[in-house]
């Protein structure tokens, strides 16, 4: 059929003819390649959205451990305020077990001066 129309029209027409037919392909490949592309462009997204879930984890987490170490340092001072508190106990108990022992006189000539007095 190429021969005929060669003999009898344009030289032209099939370079014509084969123009739509590559143009055709070269579309149908565009085509693929946007369809591929938009796939891509949606596992990116997933892919982003996991991501930006990871970073408001550790977000959140840097969040509670500051609040941890705060809260930590308020317990350290805490117990350094109990240590202090129990060595002051320890003293005052100490000193009331002292003044609670009975009275040694050495020279009972001073029981008598305070008992006749």
């Amino acid at each position: 059929m190429e021969e005929t129309e060669k003999a009898v029209g344009d030289p032209q027409l099939p370079i014509q003819q084969r123009a739509p037919i590559g143009k055709s392909c070269e579309l149908k490949n565009i085509q693929l390649s946007v369809e591929r592309n938009g796939e891509t462009l949606n596992q990116w997204r997933a892919l982003n959205a996991e991501l930006e879930k990871d970073v408001e984890r550790v977000r959140q987490r840097e969040e509670l451990l500051t609040k941890y170490g705060m809260k930590k340092a308020e317990y350290m001072e805490a117990k350094e305020h109990e240590k202090d508190a129990k060595k002051k106990l320890d003293e005052a108990a100490k000193t009331f077990s002292d003044l609670k022992e009975p009275i040694e006189y050495d020279d009972l000539s001073f029981v008598h001066q305070m008992c006749s007095a």
